[in-house]
């Protein structure tokens, strides 16, 4: 072999090399570990559907949550700082007694420690049903007040009060994140 013929040889492998290397690098797209709260508060409420409750067919259902919160930690609880104390929210979803849960929207208000108000909006990204109950992770933003600007997000499971269809009252238990 000539030594143009080894040069060219050496780049193509080293090219080759190079080429699989950038294939079993982690990607800039995966996904990223969870955030650290600066808030996390375990959280307790009711949760309620109105007019006829839950079917067996998915249809949009208006509800409204009441959820109370303790046992909050976090770098940012101090003696200067509020605490969230409880949280109401009224929206709409597409639910069936079993199955995903879709179009879950609603808004309210964070009620904080020294009584003044945040208002806030709540999608779900994954929510699904088994005979009325099931888990949900629940996005909240929080849009004024307290943590104006930052996001939250609501991890928790509802426990179906009654049978379904017809049920029209649950209660939840979870954790609420604020970032």
């Amino acid at each position: 072999m000539t030594v143009g013929y080894r040069s060219t040889g050496a780049a193509v492998l080293a090219g080759a090399l190079l080429g699989a290397a950038l294939l079993v690098a982690p990607s800039s797209a995966a996904p990223q570990a969870k955030r650290d709260a600066r808030i996390t508060c375990a959280e307790k409420g009711e949760v309620t559907w109105l007019n006829v409750g839950i079917g067996t067919l998915a249809v949009p259902v208006p509800w409204q949550v009441a959820t109370t919160f303790h046992d909050c930690a976090g770098p940012d609880i101090s003696d200067a700082n509020p605490v969230p104390v409880s949280m109401a929210i009224a929206g709409t979803e597409n639910v069936a007694c079993d199955g995903p849960v879709t179009s879950h929207k609603g808004t309210g208000t964070i009620v904080w420690s020294d009584e003044t108000t945040s208002e806030i909006s709540e999608t779900a990204t994954s929510q699904t049903k088994a005979k009325g109950s099931g888990p949900g992770v629940f996005p909240i933003s929080i849009t004024s007040g307290h943590f104006e600007g930052h996001d939250a997000e609501e991890d928790s499971t509802v426990t179906l009060e009654g049978t379904c269809p017809g049920a029209s009252a649950g209660t939840l238990t979870g954790t609420l994140r604020i970032f």
